[in-house]
């Protein structure tokens, strides 16, 4: 339920976001992640 949406970063950087949006418009997890 919901999308899921990963946001590289720069490979130099190392880093990404995972979008989780939830059924409710406002219910967004935004979590930073690291390779």
């Amino acid at each position: 339920d919901g999308v899921t949406v990963v946001n590289p970063g720069s490979a130099s950087e190392g880093y990404g976001a995972l979008i989780r949006f939830g059924k409710e418009p406002k219910d967004i997890d935004l979590d930073l992640i690291t390779a």
